[in-house]
């Protein structure tokens, strides 16, 4: 990201405007020049070193002349970008040159006003986890107000949406953004918030998705599961291993027996190619624990013969508010959260108000010139040079 977002030195005056024709002229100079000069660079080697030093000569006056360095820079390694996702998800040029358009939209949105080299990094992770730019096309906007909402970056955003997508069976970009603002309204009525939830994304759905629950559903249960976690943990961190070591106990043949043993059904009768809801497994495993315990320190043993450390800290909140109440109300609670795409937002509107939010918004719409008025000459220019004999260079 750093290197698409290199400095673009223009001024809030409008020095871009100013000098884009300049620029656009300068380029095609360039070019034109290193393709009527080849054949005299190629006849008489003592012009090749004076024609490269009078060409290198201007490639300086452009770098110390109203920013041209750093927009040879930005349009070169945005070109670059492009050009790798083109190959990495085996589309056309064409088709990639537009969706970069829709990317700048997307970003300079009221209220999203995001980095869009953060919106290519997200687009860059979901093809890389799922070789699908389509669900990366039609989730821009849900990957620009998550974003802008909670402040995380576009990679982790990214994972998320494709492991919504494949582990979660969410499809199609309305369940998206019902999925990820569950996940906004979950975090805010517990301590995982969706930043958390976007970062640790990649374990917490590879752990999750062993359990076979899937669709909105399953997008609930994770999201309460890790809430109730992050309770009995320092950090979201630590919640993202409690889960992994809680779903890999429950995955484990040798404990699979032993809760089948006492009584535990784990697989949902309904359908044996799932689990039972991790709240209704830990819920049957309390209420045996606890019915063949005559204290508290008994209990905890009981139920450390089932989990190891790890694992006991995940479900300490849960063993706890069991023992407490008979029952696991702070599951239903986060179960049961507002899921209508409002607060994602609202949120991703007030934090787009703000100034820094502001700047960049202007900064994208520079970018945006940048791209519509020279990447044609400087691609000219790249040609240009391309062209020469690379024994007469």
């Amino acid at each position: 990201m750093a290197d698409m977002t290199a400095r673009v030195d223009v001024d809030l005056g409008g020095n871009l405007p100013a000098n884009a024709p300049r620029w656009n002229r300068a380029f095609g100079q360039m070019a034109r020049g290193i393709r009527a000069s080849a054949p005299v660079l190629s006849a008489a080697a003592a012009q090749v070193s004076a024609g490269i030093d009078r060409m290198g000569n201007r490639y300086v006056a452009l770098a110390t002349g109203a920013g041209g360095v750093g927009a040879l820079r930005f349009l070169g390694n945005m070109d670059e970008r492009l050009r790798g996702l083109a190959v990495q998800s085996n589309q056309p040029i064409a088709r990639i040159d537009a969706l970069k358009d829709k990317i700048y939209a997307v970003a300079n949105a009221p209220e999203i006003r995001i980095n869009p080299a953060g919106l290519l990094d997200a687009v860059d992770k979901i093809v890389e986890k799922t070789g699908d730019l389509d669900l990366a096309e039609d989730n821009l906007r849900n990957i620009g107000l998550t974003m802008r909402a909670a402040g995380a970056e576009g990679r982790d955003v990214g994972a998320t949406i494709a492991d919504l997508s494949e582990k979660l069976k969410i499809k199609g970009a309305a369940d998206m953004n019902r999925a990820l603002d569950t996940w906004v309204n979950q975090g805010k009525a517990g301590a995982f918030t969706m930043e958390n939830m976007a970062g640790s994304s990649e374990r917490v759905n590879a752990a999750f998705g062993r359990l076979g629950r899937t669709g909105m559903q399953g997008v609930r249960e994770v999201g309460a599961a890790m809430q109730v976690i992050r309770k009995g943990t320092g950090s979201a961190e630590q919640a993202a291993t409690g889960i992994e070591a809680l779903i890999r106990t429950l995955s484990d043949a040798e404990k699979i027996k032993l809760l089948k043993g006492a009584g535990i059904q784990l697989v949902d009768p309904e359908d044996p190619k799932r689990m039972r809801s991790l709240d209704a497994i830990l819920q049957d495993i309390f209420t045996r624990a606890d019915a063949t315990s005559k204290n508290a320190e008994e209990f905890n043993s009981k139920l450390s013969g089932i989990f190891d450390s790890e694992a006991m800290r995940a479900v300490a909140v849960a063993a706890q508010e069991f023992r407490e109440t008979g029952g696991l109300g702070s599951f239903k609670k986060f179960m049961e959260v507002d899921d209508s795409g409002v607060s994602l937002l609202k949120d991703a509107e007030f934090r787009a108000k703000g100034l820094n939010a502001a700047v960049r918004s202007l900064r994208t719409s520079m970018e945006g010139r940048l791209e519509a008025n020279l990447a044609e000459p400087v691609q000219d220019l790249a040609d240009a040079i391309d062209g020469l004999d690379p024994k007469t260079i």
